[in-house]
């Protein structure tokens, strides 16, 4: 809670921590004990995982982003339940929500490309995904956590640091530890501070 802006990552079992973090997130902003990271939310869409659209007001952000990457729902479909309360919770809209699934990447065919374009038009339509319920955002494949970061960084420059947290496999570590210093290369605000967990 020392960031008006975080982007929390949880990859394959390194989502269990996030269960009670979310929940205290989003329960400490309804309340006002967390207004500093309280703000309106504007969804964000994209096509191909560094596709980044903005839908709603361009000024109004999330402040915390939470990205979930996993191989299926079927792998966690406790936190889907989990997920589901937290955003019944999330009155302020503090909190965005992406999962990206890595298993319909791998298996690329005529199959999952209907899938893709079903989710893709019924989420536009109701505002929820049509495999969970959710209004958390589904994508295809791994994200590009450079290009995600520079969005963050573009939408957020009125913060001098926004956290990053991520908890999983050491290789998800690396990738966000390039992404975060790349885009700290170019010296602008917000600059990313990295906290990590290994599973």
């Amino acid at each position: 809670y020392k960031f008006e802006v975080a982007v929390m990552i949880g990859g394959g079992i390194g989502v269990t921590p996030y269960a009670s973090i979310l929940n205290d997130l989003v329960f400490g902003t309804s309340t006002n004990r967390y207004s500093g990271v309280a703000c309106k939310k504007a969804s964000i869409r994209y096509g191909h995982p560094t596709d980044f659209i903005v839908v709603g007001c361009p000024t109004a952000y999330p402040g915390v982003y939470f990205l979930w990457i996993c191989p299926s729902h079927k792998h966690f479909e406790w936190f889907i339940d989990v997920l589901r309360d937290v955003e019944r919770k999330d009155v302020t809209n503090v909190l965005e929500i992406h999962i990206f699934i890595t298993q319909f990447f791998h298996k690329f065919d005529l199959r999952t490309t209907m899938l893709y374009i079903c989710e893709n038009h019924f989420q536009r339509i109701s505002n929820h995904s049509m495999f969970t319920g959710l209004k958390a955002i589904n994508h295809f494949g791994r994200p590009d956590m450079t290009a995600f970061l520079r969005f963050v960084q573009t939408q957020h420059a009125y913060v001098s640091k926004v956290g990053v947290f991520s908890c999983g496999p050491t290789a998800l570590t690396k990738t966000i530890n390039t992404s975060v210093e790349t885009v700290n290369t170019a010296r602008k605000l917000p600059y990313f501070l990295h906290h990590y967990e290994n599973f």
